[in-house]
C-alpha cells in the first residue's frame, strides 16, 4: 500500500484532500473518506500510480483531481501542494495548468 505522502482536511467534512508521488511529481486528490481511498483500493488499482496511469488516458494530467477524479482547480488544494512541493523537493506536475 502506497500511502499519501500529505493529507489536508477540507472544508467538506466528508472529504480530504491527498497528495501522492506521481513518478516523480506531485498530484492531489479529494477522497471521500466514506469510501476507500486511492491508496486502499489495491483490489481496482494495485498502486496510485495504476490509477493516474488509467485516468490520464481520459483526461489530461493536471495537478489536482476532484472527488469525481475530474481535473479541478483549486486555490487553497494548489497551495497546499506547492508547500509539500517545496518540503519534498517533489515537483508539482503540470506546473503550467
Amino acid at each position: 500500500m502506497t500511502s499519501p505522502l500529505a493529507s489536508l482536511t477540507t472544508k467538506h467534512k466528508d472529504w480530504i484532500f491527498n497528495v501522492y508521488d506521481y513518478h516523480g511529481q506531485l498530484i492531489g486528490v479529494v477522497e471521500d473518506t466514506n469510501y476507500l481511498q486511492l491508496f486502499e483500493m489495491t483490489q481496482y488499482f494495485p498502486t496510485p500510480t495504476d490509477y493516474f496511469n488509467w485516468r490520464f488516458s481520459i483526461y489530461r494530467p493536471t495537478p489536482v483531481l476532484d472527488v469525481y477524479g475530474k481535473p479541478c482547480y483549486n486555490n487553497e488544494y494548489l497551495n497546499f501542494l506547492f508547500s509539500v512541493s517545496a518540503k519534498t523537493g517533489l515537483t508539482v506536475i503540470n506546473q503550467r495548468f
